[in-house]
């Protein structure tokens, strides 16, 4: 079986469809594979992202968008 990895940018606004997407990833992908995610919003929202991500049995890196320079692109709200 091939190691997947999967990336995903959120934001505040976003977190209930954050969660509804882990909810798919895990019912249809598994829990075998590492999701990178980038908090693309104030950090402040860091403390709360993470405690959703605890409730789900997978590897999660979860990294401000500070601290992923190449992906720096502004918070488009409500698109």
């Amino acid at each position: 079986m091939q190691d997947i990895a999967l990336f995903t940018t959120t934001y505040h606004n976003d977190f209930d469809l954050l969660v509804r997407l882990f909810n798919s990833i895990v019912k249809y992908v598994g829990t075998k594979y590492k999701h990178y995610i980038v908090l693309n919003d104030d950090i402040l929202h860091m403390a709360e992202l993470k405690k959703i991500l605890a409730k789900y049995p997978v590897e999660t890196i979860v990294i401000h968008i500070d601290e992923f320079e190449e992906f720096s692109k502004p918070v488009v709200e409500s698109c």
